[in-house]
């Protein structure tokens, strides 16, 4: 709940609220919204937080695709999804923050385009390994 607290501040802050007009750009606003990629202020569904800078981040595992299968992949850290009852509990402003960035649910090309990316990484030989 303090994660979606801070999400729905930060959202304000950054977004404005949806209840009333938007506010004029701040250069304080700005460069706090530049900075939250790098902070690592996402939790995962694996029990650890990441940065936005370290690739993407889904808020919902895809509906159209196995939701067993794609949890499967991020309990191997190929695919990073924000745990549910987080995404469960976040308001109007932490949502569209997420949304503002790049935080949104997975698509098939997404957890194929994770899937391969894992599977290249443990392929002896291959560019990936070491």
């Amino acid at each position: 709940r303090i994660l979606a607290a801070l999400y729905s501040c930060l959202g304000i802050l950054l977004i404005g609220d949806t209840r009333a007009d938007p506010p004029g750009p701040d250069a304080g606003f700005v460069d706090i919204a530049l900075g939250l990629p790098e902070l690592p202020i996402f939790p995962l569904t694996g029990g650890t937080c990441t940065r936005l800078i370290d690739g993407p981040i889904y808020s919902g595992a895809c509906g159209e695709l196995s939701e067993k299968w794609q949890y499967i992949l991020a309990e191997m850290d190929a695919f990073r999804l924000l745990p549910p009852a987080l995404v469960s509990t976040l308001n109007g402003s932490a949502t569209q923050l997420l949304t503002a960035l790049g935080i949104a649910t997975a698509t098939p090309v997404n957890v194929a385009c994770a899937a391969l990316a894992r599977e290249i990484r443990a392929t002896p030989g291959s560019a990936a390994d070491p």
